[in-house]
């Protein structure tokens, strides 16, 4: 999904009573939207957004305030009045890319694809290295089939950061794997594994020597049967301090295999099914199924 953003403000612990009005009033109006953010983050949905309307009446120039009560009203599917909001923050602090690239992201699902494409290349046009606008762009180019720029876009989630300190091999970089063995992280979801799975078999005709796959427990049974893979571990299983822990080389997030293997239409694994369960567990199950009925 396309991502939104959020933002506090700076401001005094406690407003100064001897302050001037104006000044008063532009600290309250900063504390509440940090106040919304913090009910935000605790599901606290409705606390939230009556900081962040009572701070914009406070300081109708606020643009985190703007900007937080847009990014509520989307995740709350309230869309219509999420885009009028944003359309606020942006003509607030037009110089800002966070209210473009929201807006983009929400358009996106709204399928306006050229406002949302145009949306997300004025905020990359105002920060070339905001990486929420990249990927909300990749998000919308995979969409439209535009695979070779959608993947590359994606490479900007942080996913280095996300498993740093609990994989002890380097990262692979597309480089030749003819005799290595690689080991592929689940960094998504049960859907997009249950579709990534695929690129086990081309991976091993590139020439992996070995292959394993850590990732959710729930699909570790299903997914030991893939083809060209040698190993499933479950997440439970740290990987840090295995026996054979030395004898891996490398390793790739799943959801970067296709942008590593360089995959467009012409070239993406399509040999089904790429996925076969255990015939005992096909005749196991028809057997439960058929007691249920």
């Amino acid at each position: 999904m396309p991502l939104s953003a959020s933002a506090s403000v700076a401001s005094s612990v406690q407003p100064d009573p001897a302050a001037p009005p104006d000044l008063l009033r532009a600290d309250s109006a900063a504390l509440l939207v940090n106040q919304g953010l913090a009910h935000e983050r605790r599901g606290k949905w409705q606390e939230a957004e009556r900081c962040y309307r009572q701070a914009l009446a406070m300081n109708p120039s606020l643009y985190a305030a703007a900007l937080n009560l847009g990014t509520l009203l989307t995740e709350r599917r309230r869309l219509d009045e999420a885009e009028s909001v944003y359309q606020r923050a942006i003509a607030l602090d037009p110089k800002a890319p966070a209210a473009w690239s929201s807006l983009g992201a929400l358009l996106a699902c709204l399928r306006r694809d050229d406002d949302a494409q145009a949306c997300l290349q004025q905020a990359l046009k105002r920060d070339p290295h905001h990486d929420a606008a990249r990927f909300n762009l990749g998000y919308l180019w995979l969409r439209q089939g535009r695979l070779r720029e959608g993947w590359l876009c994606h490479e900007v989630r942080d996913t280095q950061l996300m498993w740093a300190g609990r994989l002890p091999w380097p990262r692979w970089d597309g480089e030749a794997l003819a005799g290595r063995s690689l080991v592929i992280v689940c960094d998504a979801g049960l859907g997009d594994l249950l579709q990534m799975v695929r690129y086990t078999a081309l991976l091993r005709a590139l020439g992996a020597h070995r292959l394993a796959l850590w990732g959710p427990q729930a699909l570790c049974r299903l997914l030991a049967e893939a083809a060209g893979l040698d190993e499933v571990w479950p997440y439970e299983q740290p990987v840090q301090g295995r026996a054979d822990e030395g004898s891996w080389d490398l390793w790739a997030p799943m959801m970067s295999l296709p942008f590593l293997c360089g995959s467009d239409w012409s070239s993406l694994p399509a040999h089904l099914p790429y996925v076969q369960p255990r015939a005992a567990d096909v005749a196991q199950r028809r057997t439960e199924l058929a007691a249920l009925a």
